[in-house]
């Protein structure tokens, strides 16, 4: 772990599908696929350190998505209707989903996605901290 310099108001969507993930049976799931995949930690810190979000969007990547896909059809379907807006990820083990989208941009996206998906819950929110 290494401490990084906050990044207040970079704009984020916080995406909750109704399908629930159990943490174990992700990292079994990751296991029994072996599917650990490359670190790109200093890829995501470079971009952090330089307010870069096209680096940022880049250099992230959730190796949970390919081992619980395959068996969680709604979370690809998920995935399929952020990624067409732009990167987005899972976060962590799953099952929310968070997309670097902000301004008009977000707001249609959140018109669209509520009509669609009634069920899923959207979360505008945006990183804080204070600058040092």
């Amino acid at each position: 772990l290494a401490p990084l310099p906050a990044w207040p108001g970079l704009p984020l969507l916080i995406v909750k599908p109704p399908a629930a993930v159990s943490t174990a049976e992700a990292y079994r799931a990751v296991d029994r696929r072996g599917l650990w995949g490359p670190n790109t930690s200093d890829d995501a810190e470079r971009a952090v350190r330089r307010r870069d979000a096209a680096l940022l969007a880049a250099s992230l990547a959730n190796t949970f998505e390919a081992a619980l896909f395959p068996d969680a059809p709604a979370l690809a379907e998920v995935s399929d209707a952020l990624s067409a807006c732009g990167p987005a990820l899972m976060s962590g083990s799953g099952s929310a989903f968070f997309l670097l989208i902000g301004g008009e941009a977000r707001e249609q996206l959140i018109e669209r996605l509520a009509a669609a998906h009634p069920d899923w819950q959207l979360f505008k929110v945006e990183t804080a901290g204070e600058t040092l």
